[in-house]
């Protein structure tokens, strides 16, 4: 078949339950995803697939056999390979009417974010560590951007967006970062901050959330877990483009217990988790 494809024919299926103006805004728009592993692969090719215009792909890390748990885009081929560079490529075969910009940079501090950020109207947060989202949340408010956070660990995972007009991010979740320029000590904070959540989620065995609080093992999680908190995040992508259905904005989150079937608080456990850092002998 001849893979000059046009995109009316790539998104014909779209079309009766978006309208076709709808479709064409979707087409005009300009998306951002902030790591593309495993949340941010499958994203990836859910925005091309769903018609988003173009999409500008920022991530510095390389595939690697941990990977193949969970990243939609980790295979035996793409070991070793730029994770930007490869989800560029997926996506000219997902959706060739589509344009993708893979950029394999590290995105160090809030000005260079900025910098990469302006111009888009949504970007959708993918990195694993808060000191991360916070940094991004931050350029994006001031380049006046929605930025939809993502979470996923264990058998849990949530979706919010954070609005540029909306609470204050960092000060609502009680990070320590709130009102603090973001050095490396204070991100390491926030990055103990997170650990201490994720233990007080209680979706890992004990050793585990305790290897995790002491930034001695990376957020460990489950390929359905990471692929449907893609499936939220361009939903929700879809929403704030087009102002339709609800948008789970910022305090107010989308969260799922993929075990439970039930929805969680995601505000109850980062109170338990302040309540626990400040005082430490308490155990969970």
């Amino acid at each position: 078949m001849s893979m000059d494809i046009s995109y009316e024919e790539m998104v014909a299926r779209n079309l009766g339950v978006l309208s076709a103006a709808e479709q064409d805004k979707l087409r005009r728009s300009r998306v951002g995803l902030l790591g593309v592993g495993g949340v941010g692969g499958m994203s990836a090719v859910l925005m091309a697939k769903m018609g988003c215009g173009e999409i500008v792909l920022y991530d510095d890390d390389r595939y690697e056999a941990s990977n193949l748990n969970r990243q939609i885009l980790a295979t035996t081929a793409t070991l070793g390979m730029p994770k930007a560079e490869v989800a560029g490529a997926a996506l000219a075969q997902h959706a060739p009417a589509v344009s993708a910009r893979a950029h394999v940079e590290r995105l160090r501090d809030e000005e260079a974010m900025r910098r990469a950020f302006g111009g888009l109207d949504v970007l959708v947060v993918a990195a694993d560590n808060l000191s991360t989202v916070v940094r991004a949340t931050r350029a994006a408010r001031v380049e006046g951007i929605p930025a939809i956070v993502t979470g996923p660990f264990g058998w849990k995972c949530f979706v919010t967006t954070v609005m540029p007009d909306g609470p204050d991010y960092e000060k609502t979740i009680g990070a320590p970062s709130a009102g603090r320029p973001m050095t490396d000590d204070v991100a390491r904070e926030v990055d103990r901050f997170q650990r201490e959540f994720l233990l007080h989620t209680k979706g890992f065995t004990r050793e585990m959330g305790e290897r995790m609080r002491d930034l001695s093992a990376p957020i460990v999680t489950l390929a359905p877990v990471v692929n449907l908190t893609s499936c939220l995040a361009v939903a929700e992508l879809a929403k704030v483009l087009l102002q339709r259905g609800r948008i789970f904005a910022f305090p107010h989150y989308l969260a799922l217990d993929l075990l439970t079937g039930a929805p969680w608080s995601v505000r109850d456990v980062g109170f338990a988790a302040r309540e626990s850092l400040e005082q430490p002998a308490a155990h969970v």
